[in-house]
């Protein structure tokens, strides 16, 4: 996804916090299929999140997440899709992820938390 082709209709928080992807569907991505990939968040948002990979990942694939918020005591797992996927210019790549609600998952706390972080980073912006 190009900037200029951007469909976001929430918006999203700049944030550098720790995740965890893991391939729920191996495929075909070759030896990296199945395991744990240790990164960050780029931005986050209550649908979705922008995060810095190492190597490429192909859209459409389903991952279970583990996202450690540096400033909030509870661990989210949630289910996300690759959406996109682009080279960075410093090296690497960086990935859209569309967050799914699931049976097991932390996404209500999660969504919750965003509209609660949404709502503060307003408050903000109009106390200036």
């Amino acid at each position: 996804m190009h900037p200029s082709n951007e469909r976001r209709n929430l918006p999203r928080i700049l944030r550098h916090d720790r995740v965890a992807i893991q391939l729920l569907r191996p495929g075909e991505e070759g030896p990296r299929s199945g395991r744990t990939i240790n990164t960050e968040t780029l931005d986050i948002s209550q649908h979705g999140l922008r995060v810095r990979i190492d190597h490429p990942v192909e859209s459409d694939h389903y991952f279970d997440l583990c996202i450690e918020l540096h400033d909030h005591d509870k661990i989210f797992l949630l289910t996300g899709e690759i959406r996109w996927c682009r080279p960075l210019a410093e090296g690497g790549f960086e990935a859209g992820i569309l967050l799914h609600d699931g049976e097991g998952t932390d996404f209500a706390g999660w969504s919750q938390l965003m509209i609660e972080r949404g709502e503060e980073d307003a408050s903000t912006a109009t106390d200036r």
